[in-house]
């Protein structure tokens, strides 16, 4: 590892473990070393970097800041039950994004992914129906493996306890023993990953 990479590295790692450490910065570094392409230089360079952000996140009380936007120009805007999402269509159904109505904490940490969840949620709806039922929601249950990544496996869930605002103090309503694990090959992607 030289050069820019090598010193994005050594600074992230440094204010991660500074007598006043800023976590915040040393995710932001690290996942830029992470997320970028190198080419075949550096092999495996990304895979370091993602233990060590998850050295930090682990070590940070309150976990890192998530903000995660649907972008790609697979989604397109629609105005389904009288409201937009952002959708991507399959052969058989659409899937749109359910951005969660609700303030959550937007924070991940190694023991926690469930915001992460539910930046990642989904309603899908077949071609004949001109609205979405939210019966329909699709959740991935995320899990951090050993060498830094996430992964997620689809699961169904009915998100009609969204339509309302959940009781004072509950930030996640659907939790994990409200999920039933979806059978392959009957949505768009089964399983997601994160490297």
């Amino acid at each position: 590892m030289t050069g820019a990479r090598a010193v994005r590295c050594d600074l992230a790692l440094a204010l991660s473990r500074s007598a006043r450490p800023d976590a915040k910065r040393a995710v932001e570094l690290l996942w830029k070393v992470a997320s970028s392409e190198w080419n075949g230089r550096f092999p495996d360079i990304e895979i370091i970097a993602l233990h060590e952000l998850n050295n930090v996140l682990a070590n940070t009380a309150d976990g890192a800041k998530i903000d995660v936007k649907m972008d790609s120009e697979k989604f397109s805007d629609e105005f389904l039950s009288m409201r937009p999402f952002r959708c991507m269509a399959g052969t058989k159904r659409m899937w749109c994004h359910l951005e969660y109505p609700y303030e959550t904490g937007k924070r991940v940490s190694a023991a926690d992914l469930v915001d992460l969840e539910y930046a990642l949620m989904f309603l899908w709806r077949t071609y004949d129906k001109v609205s979405i039922d939210a019966w329909n929601g699709l959740y991935y249950k995320l899990k951090l493996q050993d060498d830094g990544s996430i992964v997620g496996d689809l699961h169904e869930a009915d998100f009609n306890p969204l339509a309302s605002p959940p009781p004072a103090g509950v930030t996640r309503p659907i939790t994990h023993a409200d999920l039933t694990k979806a059978e392959s090959g009957q949505h768009l992607y089964d399983r997601v990953e994160i490297k």
